[in-house]
């Protein structure tokens, strides 16, 4: 950076040491204005905004397909046996019962859905 001074009657000529401290004084400072208008700024500033944009987006759909209940259809008995209904009616209250541990999750009762039995 090139520095300039007036001389003339009754003005002082600084000294050099002081000339190069304002120099990088003004050099630090031209820099961080420089930055502004650098056009790696503008670039950041806009993959922001598109990051923004792009996460809010992405929250709206988790919200969208958030699954609130469940209803476990009644199993069908393939033993051929109809001495083992039980069974099959156990292991379906088992899973029911083991799925409405999970979190917030409402699972319906077995008795509303054995109208959906075969």
């Amino acid at each position: 950076m090139k520095s300039y001074f007036v001389t003339g009657d009754g003005l002082a000529i600084p000294e050099k040491e002081k000339i190069k401290r304002l120099g990088k004084a003004f050099a630090s400072e031209s820099k961080v204005k420089r930055f502004f208008k650098h056009p790696v700024f503008y670039l950041l500033i806009m993959l922001l905004i598109i990051g923004l944009f792009t996460i809010r987006s992405l929250e709206k759909i988790k919200h969208v397909r958030k699954v609130q209940s469940i209803a476990i259809l009644p199993f069908e008995n393939f033993t051929g046996s109809s001495d083992e209904a039980y069974f099959v009616d156990m292991m379906h209250d088992a899973v029911i019962s083991e799925i409405s541990k999970i979190g917030n999750l409402i699972v319906e009762s077995r008795t509303s859905t054995l109208q959906f039995r075969g």
